[in-house]
C-alpha cells in the first residue's frame, strides 16, 4: 500500500456529458475511482462538469473543480494543482478526445506527470474501428466483416455483398462516434449521406450485423504481473444484436457449455493480455449457438453497464481493483472487503440468478433499427431460479407490483402480438407471456424473436404456473410454489380474483413468508460479512434484525428513478446524515447504478423491488423507528399513501390530497387551488404556464413551524432552444429584492399550509410584474446537488434532522426565511443531443461559474462543447416582444467586429437606424429551414432565437436547432442570456477605432 504521508497527488477527470442512460453508470464509476484512489493513500482531486454528480459531492475528493473538461480548463487545473499522476474517466469518444488533447499539448510531458489506467495507444488500437480489427487479427481472434468507405456507393456496394443488418459507425467533428442500424438500402444512403454531408474526407466504417448470436460479456482483471482471472459472465437475453433497447442481462451467463465458456474464457483472457490491461475490462462475443465459434465484437477498458451488474450481483468490488491494479498494486495482495484473511485472486461463484432489465418513461416505443438508448431506467434483482431473478426485476419497474407484466397484452388482438413480437418495444416480456397463453410454442418464439429456446421455456413454466394457480385457488402448494418463482401477492390475486391482502393474509398465516440472503462471491465457500441481501421464498434466513433504532430509506419504482434527477447523491447524504444523529440506516433500492447501493456505503442494503409487498417484509424483520420517502423520487412518495394505512411509521407522508395520477400530468395546481385561494397566493392555471416571461424555482426545508429558503434560482432560457429542462442560474439575475421578499412570503405561506415536513420546490413566474405560483415538488429533486454546490448549504442533511424531530430553530443560528448568499454566478444547463432523426437525447447536465454571469455561461458552453467564437456571423431571430432590444444588440455585436443576418421585416427596421443588416431571402422555404442550410454550410456561427415554442412546430424548431447542435453553435432564447454573453464577448474582445 501507498505510504499516506508521502501521498502522492491524482487528478481524476471526469466524464463529459453522454447518453442518458449510461449518465448514472459514469457517476457510480467515477465515485468508486476516487474511493479506491483514496484507500490506498492518494490525495485525489477531481475535475469534473456535471453539478448533479454524487461524485462530484465535497465529501468524496479531497478536492473539487467543477469546471468545463476542455483542454483549456483541464490544464489551468494541472498547472495550479500539479498533479503526479491522472487518471481519466474514459467512457466517451469525447473524453478519449480530450486525453489526446492533453497529451499532444506537451504539459503532461513537461510536468512529468504519468497516465494512470489504460494507455491512450491501447484505447486508440480498440475504438478505432479499423485498428480494432488489425488489433483483433494479431491476436489471431475473429471479428466479423467490415471496412471503411468513403462514398455512399461503397456502403451500398457493402450492403449487397454481405446483407443486412449492418452496422454502421461515423465520427462527428467533435470526435464523437456515432452507430446506426441499417435493415435496407435507403437507410444506408440516408446514414451515408448525413455523414459525408458534415465530413466529406472522412470514411464511415461498415460491418455485417450478427442475428441469433448469443451475446456474451466476460468481465475480466489483469495486474502488472500479467495475473488475471475472470470476474463473471452476463448474457442478453436477446439474440439480435440490433435490438439491444429491450435490453435483459442475465449474470452469470445461462446457456454456455462448459466447453463454450471455456473457449471464450481463453480468448478474453488472450485479449486482455496482449493487449497489456493492467485493471479491468469488458470483453462482448457474439457466439454461435450451433457451430462453436465466435467474434469478438467490443471491448471496453474500464468499466460498463455489465461491470456494474456483475459487481453487485458477486460483491466483487470490480471498478475499485481495477484502480488499484491500474496504480500498480497486484491480485494476490488485495483482500476480500468481506473477509481480511482472503485475497481476490480467485474467480467468484455464484449460487443464485441476477436479472438486469431497462425501462422507457411513460412506455416510449424503442424505435426499430435505431441504437439511440432510450433507457430512463433500470433495475436489477436477485433469485434461486431464473423465473424468480426475471419476475422480480420487472416488478422493480412495475408501479402496479407486476401485474402490469400479466394484463399488458391481454387485450391485444393477435395482429398486434405478432407485431410486438417481431418488433420488440420496452414491454417485450409481457408480449413474449401473451404470445405463450395464446398457444405460441417457444420454438415458434425463437424462430420470430431470435430467443434461446432455454429462456423461452423459463417464461413458458412462468406460464404453467400461472394455470396452476388459476385451477387452484388458495391452494397451499400452488402459492408456495408461486412465490418461490418469484410472483407478487398482487398477480397471485389477479390469477385467483381476490385481493392482495388475502394473499397476504393466507401467506403469514401458513407461514410462507421470505427469508433474505446475503451477496457472496464464494457461492457460501469463505466467511464473509456481507451487508447486502436479496430475498427469496427458501428456509434459512441470513439477515437479522439490526437491534439499534434504524431508518429504513426507500427508492421506488426505479425504473422511474431518472439519473438525472440526484436521486442516488440525496440517499447517501441522507444515510450520512442519519449515522451521525446516532441512527442505523437501512436501505431498501434496487438500482445497479447507485451508490447508494454498494459494499462501501455503510448501510444494510435490502436488493429487493421497491413494492408495498416487499417493503412491507422488510420493516416486519427489522422494525425501524421510521421510514423516509423524499429523498427516493416521486414513486417513492406515491408509495407513502399505501404504507401509512399499514401503521408504517413513514416519517414524511405525503398527505393524501397531494399525490395523484393526476399530479403527474398536470403537477399538484389542480389539487391546491383551494388552497392558494384561502391563502390569497395569485396562481397561473396551467393552460396559462407557457406564457410565463419569468420563471423562479424556490427551494424550501419545512419543519411545520417555520420555513428556510437555501436559494432561489431563475429560468433563463434554454442552452440548446430544445428540451423541457431549462437553463439555470443562482443568484437571481433580474430580480429586485421586493419581488424575491415577495416569493418568498407567498412560499412560505404555502409550505406551511400544506403540512408537509421536509424539501419543497415551488415554481413562480412574473407576467407583467405579476407574481404567480405555477407548481411545486415535494421531495428532492434535480436542483437540489446544484443550489447544494452553489451555496455550500446542506439542504439533505437539515431536511433529514428535521425528519428526525430536530427543528430549524434548533439546528440554524438563522432568521426566518434566510437565503444563503453565494460569492460567485453559477449556471446549469442540460446538454442534449440529436441523432439522425429529428429526436431528442438527454446527455446530461452542466454547470459553470465565475464571478460574472457572461463568464458563467461562457464556462457552460464550453462544459456542453458548445464553442462561442471570437467572430463571424449572427443569426438575428427575435420575438415580437424582444424587438425593442434589436438595435442595441445589433450596435454592440457589430462594434466588436460580427456580422448580422435577419428576417427582412427586422433588417428594413434596422437599416431605418443606419444599421446595414443582411436580410434573410428564404424564397419558398420557411425562415427556419433557409437559417439551417446556413448554418449547416459553416455560415453563421451564434444563432439568437428568443420567439414562442408555441408560434412554431416542432419540426421547425427542430429544424434549426439540430443544425445549430450538429455545428456546435451556440443557440440563446433568452434576452438574459444573450446580454450575459455579449457583456462577456465585449470583454474579451479588444476594440478597434479610427483616432
Amino acid at each position: 500500500m501507498i505510504n499516506k504521508a508521502k501521498a502522492k497527488k491524482v487528478l481524476v477527470i471526469g466524464s463529459t456529458p453522454s447518453d442518458s442512460d449510461s449518465s448514472a453508470n459514469v457517476d457510480y464509476g467515477t465515485a468508486q475511482i476516487i474511493l479506491s484512489l483514496k484507500e490506498i493513500g492518494y490525495e485525489v482531486i477531481l475535475v469534473d462538469s456535471n453539478p448533479t454528480a454524487l461524485a462530484t459531492n465535497k465529501d468524496r475528493a479531497d478536492k473539487v473543480y467543477i469546471e468545463p473538461l476542455t483542454v483549456d480548463f483541464v490544464s489551468q487545473i494541472i498547472r495550479k494543482e500539479r498533479p503526479n499522476e491522472i487518471f481519466p474517466v474514459l467512457h466517451n469518444s469525447l473524453s478519449f478526445y480530450l486525453m489526446e488533447e492533453l497529451a499532444h499539448s506537451g504539459l503532461l510531458e513537461e510536468l512529468h506527470i504519468k497516465v494512470l489506467g489504460t494507455s491512450q495507444q491501447t484505447i486508440q488500437k480498440i475504438k478505432q474501428p479499423e485498428t480494432f480489427r488489425k488489433w483483433m487479427q494479431t491476436l489471431k481472434e475473429p471479428t466479423r466483416a467490415g471496412q471503411g468507405v468513403y462514398s455512399q456507393t461503397e456502403a451500398l456496394g457493402f450492403a449487397e455483398k454481405e446483407g443486412f443488418p449492418l452496422l454502421i459507425q461515423s465520427q462527428t467533428p467533435t470526435g464523437e462516434w456515432v452507430q446506426e442500424w441499417c435493415s435496407t438500402n435507403e437507410k444506408v444512403k440516408k446514414v451515408a449521406a448525413a455523414h459525408f454531408l458534415l465530413s466529406p474526407h472522412t470514411p464511415i466504417f461498415i460491418e455485417t450485423g450478427l442475428t441469433g448470436y448469443k451475446l456474451i460479456q466476460f468481465e475480466v482483471l489483469r495486474d502488472k504481473k500479467d495475473q488475471a482471472l475472470v470476474v463473471s459472465t452476463s448474457e442478453n437475453l436477446k439474440t439480435d444484436e440490433s435490438d439491444q433497447k429491450t435490453m435483459i442481462m442475465i449474470t452469470p451467463s445461462q446457456t454456455l457449455t462448459d466447453l463454450d465458456y471455456q473457449l471464450l474464457r481463453d480468448a478474453a483472457l488472450t485479449i486482455v493480455r496482449g493487449l497489456e490491461i493492467e485493471g479491468g475490462c469488458t470483453i462482448q462475443f457474439a457466439f454461435h449457438p450451433n457451430r462453436f465459434m465466435y467474434y469478438v465484437t467490443k471491448i471496453d477498458p474500464g468499466f460498463t453497464r455489465s461491470t456494474l451488474l456483475v459487481s453487485k450481483a458477486t460483491g466483487y468490488p470490480i471498478i475499485k481493483l481495477s484502480v488499484k491494479l491500474a496504480a500498480g498494486l497486484t491480485l494476490d495482495t488485495l483482500k476480500n472487503p468481506f473477509n481480511e484473511t482472503a485475497y481476490l485472486e480467485y474467480e467468484p461463484t455464484l449460487d443464485y440468478i441476477t436479472t438486469y432489465i431497462s425501462n422507457w418513461s411513460n412506455g416510449t416505443s424503442v424505435k426499430r433499427n435505431s441504437p439511440k438508448k432510450q433507457i430512463t431506467g433500470e433495475a436489477m434483482a436477485i433469485g434461486r431460479t431464473l423465473e424468480e431473478s426475471i419476475l422480480k426485476a420487472f416488478r422493480s419497474l412495475d408501479t402496479a407490483d407486476g401485474v402490469t407484466l400479466l394484463k399488458t397484452a391481454t387485450h391485444s388482438n393477435d395482429e398486434e402480438i405478432a407485431e410486438h413480437l417481431l418488433h420488440a418495444q420496452y414491454d417485450h416480456l409481457a408480449y413474449l407471456l401473451e404470445a405463450l397463453r395464446r398457444g405460441y410454442t417457444i420454438e415458434e418464439l425463437s424462430e420470430v424473436t431470435k430467443i434461446e429456446l432455454f429462456f423461452l421455456d423459463k417464461l413458458a413454466h412462468i406460464i404453467e404456473i400461472e394455470h396452476e394457480l388459476e385451477r387452484h385457488p388458495s391452494d397451499l402448494t400452488a402459492l408456495r410454489s408461486a412465490k418461490e418463482y418469484g410472483f407478487s401477492d398482487s398477480v397471485i390475486a389477479a390469477l385467483w380474483k381476490t385481493t392482495a391482502d388475502e394473499v397476504n393474509r393466507l401467506r403469514n398465516a401458513h407461514d410462507i413468508v421470505p427469508v433474505y440472503k446475503a451477496i457472496d462471491s464464494s457461492a457460501g465457500e469463505i466467511a464473509a460479512q456481507s451487508t447486502c441481501f436479496y430475498s427469496t421464498y427458501e428456509e434459512e434466513n441470513e439477515s437479522t434484525a439490526i437491534g439499534k433504532k434504524s431508518i429504513l430509506l426507500l427508492t421506488a419504482s426505479t425504473g422511474m428513478n431518472d439519473p438525472r434527477r440526484g436521486y442516488d447523491s440525496a440517499l447517501l447524504q441522507a444515510i450520512t446524515a442519519i449515522q451521525e444523529a446516532g441512527y442505523e440506516a437501512i436501505l431498501l433500492n434496487s438500482h445497479p447504478a447507485s451508490l447508494s447501493t454498494d459494499f462501501s456505503v455503510q448501510a444494510k442494503t435490502y436488493l429487493v423491488p421497491s413494492t408495498v409487498e416487499d417493503i412491507v417484509q422488510v420493516v416486519q424483520l427489522e422494525k425501524p423507528i421510521g421510514v423516509m420517502v423524499q429523498f427516493g423520487g416521486p414513486e417513492a412518495l406515491e408509495l407513502s399513501k399505501a404504507l401509512t394505512p399499514l401503521e408504517i411509521p413513514v416519517l414524511d407522508a405525503v398527505p393524501s390530497y397531494l399525490v395523484s395520477k393526476e399530479a403527474e400530468n398536470d403537477g399538484m395546481i389542480e389539487l391546491i387551488q383551494p388552497l392558494l385561494a384561502e391563502l390569497a397566493i395569485p396562481y397561473a392555471a396551467p393552460e396559462n404556464q407557457a406564457m410565463a416571461d419569468e420563471q423562479i424555482e424556490v427551494i424550501s426545508i419545512s419543519d411545520g413551524e417555520r420555513v428556510l429558503f437555501p436559494g432561489l434560482i431563475e429560468h433563463i432560457g434554454h442552452l440548446n432552444g430544445v428540451g423541457t429542462e431549462p437553463v439555470m442560474v443562482h443568484p437571481t439575475q433580474t430580480l429586485s429584492e421586493q419581488k424575491q421578499q415577495k416569493i418568498k412570503e407567498y412560499a412560505a405561506r404555502l409550505a406551511l399550509a400544506l403540512k408537509w415536513t421536509g424539501i419543497t420546490t415551488m415554481y413562480f413566474t412574473i407576467q407583467q410584474e405579476n407574481i404567480q405560483f405555477l407548481n411545486l415538488t415535494l421531495g428532492t429533486t434535480q436542483t437540489i446537488p446544484f443550489l447544494s454546490k452553489a451555496t455550500g448549504f446542506p439542504i439533505i442533511p437539515t431536511a433529514v434532522q428535521v425528519l428526525l424531530g430536530n427543528s430549524l430553530a434548533a439546528q440554524l443560528d438563522l432568521k426566518e426565511n434566510t437565503q444563503t448568499i453565494s460569492p460567485a454566478v453559477y449556471v446549469k444547463a442540460p446538454v442534449y443531443s440529436f441523432s439522425s432523426e429529428p429526436e431528442i437525447d438527454w446527455m446530461g447536465e452542466v454547470m459553470g461559474s465565475d464571478r460574472t454571469l457572461g463568464k458563467a455561461i461562457f464556462k457552460t458552453f464550453e462544459a456542453a462543447q458548445v464553442h462561442l467564437s471570437e467572430f463571424g456571423s449572427i443569426l438575428l431571430l427575435l420575438s415580437e416582444k424582444d424587438q425593442d432590444q434589436a438595435e442595441e444588440l445589433t450596435r454592440r455585436f457589430q462594434q466588436i467586429g460580427y456580422r448580422m443576418l435577419t428576417t427582412q421585416p427586422l433588417s428594413q427596421q434596422l437599416a431605418e437606424k443606419g444599421l446595414v443588416v443582411t436580410a434573410l431571402d428564404p424564397s419558398f422555404e420557411s425562415i427556419d429551414k433557409s437559417s439551417a442550410k446556413r448554418i449547416n454550410k459553416k455560415e453563421i456561427q451564434l444563432v439568437i432565437d428568443t420567439r414562442a415554442s408555441k408560434t412554431k412546430t416542432v419540426k421547425e424548431q427542430l429544424t434549426i436547432r439540430q443544425a445549430a447542435h450538429e455545428q456546435n453553435i451556440p443557440l440563446l432564447t433568452s434576452i438574459t442570456t444573450i446580454s450575459a454573453v455579449l457583456n462577456f464577448l465585449e470583454l474579451r474582445t479588444f476594440t478597434t477605432n479610427p483616432i
